[in-house]
């Protein structure tokens, strides 16, 4: 029996649906290619001095916008319309990621330092410190200000680590020898203090020349002791600086936000560890920490960011707040931004 070609044939029903929903992919990438506008670059600026407790403006400059949503890196966020301006005020110094995000789809990142007012102060208000450059022990030393706007004095004498005196004309009597810094603070204002350093020596018994019987009383002679020499004031001056370099604090290592965050980056690679950031935070991992808005410590957010899959991460933003003497981060504000699809 001869066998018949078999032959495969779609029903009309799944080729009309077929071919409708081909057309109708057709379509929907035909629209999206006509009504697709490129990212045109934005620049963003601050019109105001970023200091805490001010309030700043900042402005996005792009030739077209209508929605802009801003994020200002210490949790704050804004969402305006028609209006390429805002103003926000920071509450810590610090340095801050501010990013926009302009129509939902074109965004742009910058930095800014927010730093604590300064404060001028007028300079007739210093004191006018008026002492000798040498003082011997055991001996009186008089000192004075000569700023007619001082009213109250507080002398540091270099010896107790007290406040000596508190009168504008005070005298002293140094019972050490050796290389004294004078500070002088009026008003009660310590940011209105000058200080001086002078040297003070031993004072040499005095010697008198022995008289014959019949010889005319003569004026006694003194023997001063010789001015300090070079080399005595340079031991000095080098003592003191081995004794500060000793007492100095050692300092941690510096690191700026950015490089932070790809240190944050590799750590939900699996590229870095706990311990790779011990030396910028002078190995207290527990330190302050606010995390995505919440209040955690660095440990607990870093564990969290370790535990994430990297594709998932599309940004991390981090604000670093130091400890002006050690350099060491004392606190930290962690944004993670998370894609929406895995892909």
């Amino acid at each position: 029996m001869k066998k018949q070609p078999a032959f495969f044939r779609i029903d009309d029903n799944v080729f009309f649906l077929m071919a409708g929903l081909c057309l109708a992919a057709l379509i929907l990438i035909g629209f999206k290619y006509a009504s697709y506008k490129p990212c045109l670059p934005i620049q963003i600026s601050y019109l105001d001095s970023p200091v805490v407790e001010q309030t700043i403006r900042f402005r996005a400059d792009i030739p077209e916008g209508k929605k802009y949503a801003w994020e200002f890196g210490d949790g704050g966020y804004q969402v305006v319309e028609h209006n390429n301006m805002v103003t926000h005020k920071y509450t810590a110094p610090g340095y801050y990621m501010v990013s926009v995000r302009v129509d939902g789809r074109c965004e742009q990142l910058a930095d800014i330092h927010v730093d604590v007012p300064k404060v001028f102060i007028n300079e007739t208000l210093y004191p006018q410190l008026l002492a000798p450059d040498t003082a011997y022990v055991g001996v009186r030393a008089q000192f004075s200000d000569m700023a007619p706007t001082s009213e109250k004095w507080q002398w540091y004498f270099g010896e107790t680590g007290m406040v000596d005196d508190t009168r504008r004309d005070p005298d002293y009597v140094f019972s050490t020898p050796g290389m004294k810094r004078i500070r002088l603070v009026v008003n009660d204002r310590p940011e209105l203090s000058v200080s001086k350093e002078i040297f003070v020596v031993e004072k040499s018994r005095q010697t008198v020349q022995p008289r014959t019987p019949g010889q005319r009383r003569q004026q006694p002679v003194v023997i001063l002791p010789p001015k300090p020499s070079a080399d005595k004031l340079k031991e000095q001056v080098d003592q003191a600086a081995r004794d500060i370099a000793e007492t100095s604090v050692k300092k941690a290592l510096d690191i700026s936000h950015t490089q932070f965050s790809t240190k944050l980056v590799a750590l939900a690679k699996g590229e870095k560890d706990l311990k790779d950031f011990a030396e910028y935070l002078c190995d207290d991992l527990n330190i302050p920490v606010v995390y995505n808005s919440r209040s955690s410590t660095f440990r607990q957010a870093a564990n969290d960011i370790k535990g994430m899959s990297a594709r998932r991460i599309r940004e991390i933003n981090v604000t670093i707040t130091k400890d002006e003497t050690t350099n060491c981060i004392k606190a930290l504000n962690i944004v993670v931004k998370r894609k929406v699809f895995p892909f």
